[in-house]
């Protein structure tokens, strides 16, 4: 035994080189009837389930199905035994079967012996197996941390994988190469769910049948895959042909042999969206638990592919959305904007907008022509000093302290020509309320103004020429009252009538000439009489009618 011992100890850290030593120490004690020896172990190298070990070469895959009873039963025994076929949960040769277990983590080596092992060897073997059991823990951890870098790797390529591209099916093809890479499988697939008939249907499907796989629909619940999707949970089948759940019709339909498959769900915030799975292991042996750890790792990394691709697709469907709106709505602004801009251009009055500080943010044609500048050359600047005018800040300012009214004031300027300008100054404030500007509009009051100077001198001259007769007849009629003697003659009191008739008649023509003048302000037309008039009588009375009034 203790060249055993020394033989096991030379091989570490190789845990197959040990578990080959094992075998033959094994060997030479018991003898033995096969060639090779089975090892069970859920994280031997690329996740077999169980191999074959022979004293040469080395490893090869077995497709044994039920590993975790078999592994279960071996540790119970907790020390080397003799076991029949039957007893072990997993399909072996009839006979005898030498039950060796491997550290506490349920590891077993199955060595086939002919009748019984004499007591003394079981002892001696467990002997052998105590004293270096610490070296194959050691080979075991250390056999962990290698699974640990290399699943570390994978999810790092993985991760690269996830951000090499944004073509949804493109990404998960890579994946699933991915996929097929590290569980060495013959084929693999995405099935996503359709939210809208509730069936799985083939995404991406890898392998010589995969274009034909992708015309086939699942029913939720159907075959491996639709029973994932129904239950959330991953599923190992070494043998589908021992399986229930699985649809044998696709096989057939594709005409793809399938012996075994992982298949786990994809998960975004415990919704499934799909289910990803691998078929057929390379070289005949059963995929293994550590098969399903890598492959549901990369099951999160392709829910997140497919839910970053539906996002992205949302986006770029928002997006696209908003960029119409934008587009429409950049049209109205610019709309609105240029019928605004025609409107104030064609406005009769002038127009200035100022900011808070007073700054020249738009002037129209109308207020450009009034103070002889260009917008251009004033746009920002102080409007006081770009226009020469301390009366318009005046104004603003007086706008500014009473927000909400409208405030009025007149504005002169004397060159090229006198012109004269109401300007109305009010504060804009935007839909919040808050102030910002203020616009002052200019209205060109020239015109009128002179209407009022010609109406105020157009009164003065009537007035003047309805005074002249009113003196005249107001004269001769307090002449005639003072008269109490009767010192004029008959014949002057009647000239003194005519006097008073002819200059009614003045007062009544200047009245229809008046009345004339508003029917012609008032559009309407007048009646022209035409008639012959003697100029001598006309002047006579005049002369006598200056005569008596001075």
């Amino acid at each position: 035994m203790e060249e055993a011992v020394g033989r096991v100890m030379e091989e570490a850290p190789d845990l197959v080189g040990v578990l080959r030593a094992l075998y033959k120490a094994v060997r030479e004690r018991v003898g033995g009837r096969d060639p090779h020896a089975i090892v069970l172990d859920r994280y031997m190298p690329k996740g077999a389930s169980a191999f074959k070990l022979g004293l040469r070469g080395g490893i090869s895959p077995l497709p044994l199905g039920r590993l975790e009873e078999a592994v279960e039963f071996v540790r119970r025994l907790k020390a080397p035994r003799v076991v029949p076929s039957e007893e072990i949960p997993i399909d072996l040769k009839e006979g005898s079967w030498l039950a060796l277990p491997l550290g506490r983590r349920g590891g077993a080596l199955l060595v086939r012996v002919e009748g019984k092992v004499p007591g003394e060897d079981l002892k001696a073997l467990k002997e052998l197996f105590s004293k270096v059991a610490g070296v194959v823990e050691a080979c075991i951890r250390l056999n962990y941390a290698n699974d640990a870098i290399s699943d570390l790797r994978s999810m790092i390529k993985a991760g690269v994988l996830l951000s090499s591209t944004l073509g949804l099916e493109r990404l998960l093809s890579r994946i699933m190469r991915h996929a097929e890479e590290i569980t060495d499988a013959e084929a693999s697939s995405v099935l996503l769910l359709d939210e809208e008939t509730g069936e799985l249907v083939f995404k991406v499907a890898l392998g010589e049948k995969g274009e034909e796989v992708k015309e086939i629909r699942l029913k939720m619940g159907e075959g491996i895959a639709g029973w994932v999707a129904k239950t959330g949970r991953p599923l190992l089948v070494p043998d589908v042909s021992r399986d229930p759940r699985w649809a044998r019709w696709v096989a057939r339909k594709v005409d793809f042999p399938t012996r075994s498959i992982v298949a786990v769900p994809m998960k975004v915030k415990n919704r499934v969206i799909g289910v990803v799975e691998v078929i057929n292991k390379r070289g005949g042996a059963a995929f293994g638990a550590r098969d399903l750890q890598e492959l549901m790792a990369l099951a999160s990394f392709a829910a997140i592919a497919v839910e970053n691709a539906r996002l992205y697709r949302k986006l770029r469907a928002r997006i696209s959305l908003v960029s119409r709106e934008l587009v429409e709505a950049n049209k109205k602004l610019a709309t609105e904007r240029s019928l605004l801009l025609a409107v104030v251009g064609g406005m009769a009055d002038g127009l200035i907008l100022t900011d808070m500080a007073g700054r020249i943010k738009f002037m129209n044609p109308v207020a450009e022509a009034a103070f002889r500048v260009d917008f251009e050359s004033v746009r920002g600047r102080k409007a006081s000093k770009a226009l020469l005018r301390p009366e318009l800040e005046e104004l603003c300012q007086k706008a500014k302290e009473e927000p909400g009214k409208v405030v009025e004031r007149e504005i002169v300027v004397e060159e090229p020509e006198r012109r004269i300008f109401s300007a109305r100054a009010a504060v804009v404030s935007d839909d919040r309320g808050r102030p910002r500007g203020i616009v002052t509009v200019l209205s060109d009051v020239t015109a009128w103004r002179e209407l009022a100077d010609m109406k105020t001198e157009f009164v003065s001259l009537v007035a003047h020429e309805l005074k002249t007769p009113l003196t005249s007849i107001k004269g001769f009629v307090q002449t005639l009252q003072a008269d109490k003697e009767g010192l004029f003659s008959r014949e002057e009191r009647e000239e003194f009538y005519g006097i008073i008739l002819s200059e009614c008649d003045r007062l009544l023509r200047l009245i229809n000439e008046l009345l004339d003048l508003s029917r012609i302000e008032a559009g309407k037309p007048l009646v022209v009489r035409w008639e012959r008039v003697r100029l001598r009588p006309v002047v006579e009375r005049l002369v006598e009618v200056q005569r008596a009034s001075t």
